[in-house]
């Protein structure tokens, strides 16, 4: 499933982290409960798996996302390389 939107967005790291943000409450609202998470940002899968780091520029968006991990659902977080992506 794919989406777009305004981002005002200062750089990729932010889209990613976005993409996964909105993509997982997409799938929760719809009721979906196993759930695979695909990201080509190595980056911004370890900062949705390691421990919140409450001083990084968007802990805000990485917190929200951790919330939703702890929801009552099975969500696999994984990194795909960009080209197969």
């Amino acid at each position: 499933m794919g989406f777009y939107g305004d981002a005002r967005v200062v750089d990729n790291l932010k889209v990613e982290l976005l993409a996964i943000l909105h993509g997982m409450k997409l799938a929760w609202r719809a009721n979906f409960r196993n759930i695979l998470c695909v990201s080509d940002s190595l980056l911004a899968i370890n900062l949705v798996l390691g421990p919140l780091d409450v001083f990084h520029k968007y802990a805000p968006i990485i917190a929200h996302i951790k919330e939703l991990l702890q929801q009552s659902w099975s969500v696999c977080v994984c990194h795909s390389l960009r080209e197969g992506n």
